[in-house]
């Protein structure tokens, strides 16, 4: 084991650049997955999660290309099943997302996953899949926990689900029921939240020529069928959640950063980072897709925050709130329970 050593400094000063995003890497490779043909994913995250989304794609039969900073996939219809179960490992989004994709394949596809994850919820996204035709199944591999997906394909169909325990579910549903033999009509029984999540997955949806309904209040999406996904070429933009502590860290120590990789026009929810530490008093500038923040003196301003749609930012805003003079509420959060 390495030790690392790190000493403390009154200022931070620099420029760095943003890692690549998480969520957009993970939907990129489902949607390319998906594509007969060859799609090119530029500047991907590498990670535990993004490598098990990997992992699971090519289990369902997509060929992966490593080049340099480039992810080259080419699809894989109608999807393969192989003996071995895909190992999700402590990836909810790459359960949630892959999990109505397997019944796609011809055959049964297994999906096993940490302990850890067994914490998280996955009812109701089989509930829904049930509704839709799809045949699952809990066991253990293992020692491991499992689910038994029958392929066969989606017959399609209406489904209700909540919206506020994770948005995860309703991506994976749309990442699949463009395939299923009748029309989809998803209806949500309790408001969604993270929104921008599902905005995001509609956005590569579209860059691969697959549309989905969704009604103003996000209450209602409808799916038509039988459509046909084609390959696409991606730029994997910033990640602003990641982007955020080093944000952070330059408005308590009154610094001046660039943080490069980070686009303005990203649909990113936690794009609202930026707002949040302009509430609280620290100068902040968007060009060129940079962000930068030019130091701040003394307390921060106190913030009322929302918690319901950017749920990743309360670790980060917690510790911002400790150096506002006053009392901060960060509040619609129970999620992260």
């Amino acid at each position: 084991m390495t030790d690392t050593t790190i000493n403390p400094v009154k200022n931070l000063a620099g420029t760095i650049v943003a890692p690549s995003s998480k969520s957009y890497s993970q939907r990129m490779l489902i949607a390319s997955l998906l594509s007969e043909g060859r799609s090119v994913i530029s500047n991907p995250l590498y990670s535990e999660d993004t490598i098990a989304t990997l992992r699971a794609i090519e289990t369902l039969g997509a060929k992966v290309r490593i080049s340099g900073s480039k992810w080259i996939v080419y699809g894989s219809l109608p999807l393969k099943n192989k003996p071995e179960p895909i190992d999700c490992g402590e990836s909810g989004a790459t359960l949630r997302f892959i999990l109505p994709v397997c019944a796609l394949a011809r055959g049964s596809s297994s999906l096993t996953f940490s302990k850890s994850l067994e914490k998280r919820p996955i009812l109701p996204l089989l509930q829904s899949l049930q509704d839709l035709g799809v045949r699952t199944e809990t066991r253990e591999f293992c020692s491991k926990p499992e689910i038994l997906v029958k392929g066969g394909g989606i017959r399609g169909g209406k489904t209700s689900i909540p919206g506020d325990i994770s948005s995860q579910f309703i991506s994976g549903l749309l990442f699949a029921c463009p395939l299923a033999s009748l029309d989809t009509i998803i209806r949500l029984n309790s408001p969604l939240e993270s929104t921008s999540y599902v905005e995001m997955t509609k956005e590569v949806l579209e860059n691969h020529n697959i549309f989905i309904t969704i009604s103003d209040n996000f209450d209602q999406f409808k799916i038509k069928s039988d459509q046909k996904y084609t390959p696409n070429n991606h730029i994997v933009p910033g990640d602003f959640s990641s982007a955020a502590f080093m944000l952070a860290a330059a408005a308590i120590t009154n610094s001046n950063i660039t943080i490069k990789n980070l686009e303005s026009s990203t649909l990113q929810g936690d794009k609202t980072i930026l707002n949040i530490l302009k509430s609280m008093g620290v100068n902040v500038g968007i060009e060129n897709n940079q962000v930068i923040i030019a130091g701040h003196k003394g307390f921060l301003n106190p913030i009322d925050l929302d918690a319901r749609n950017i749920p990743d930012l309360v670790p980060i805003c917690s510790v911002l709130a400790c150096y506002a003079n006053g009392t901060s509420k960060i509040h619609d959060a129970h999620r992260l329970r």
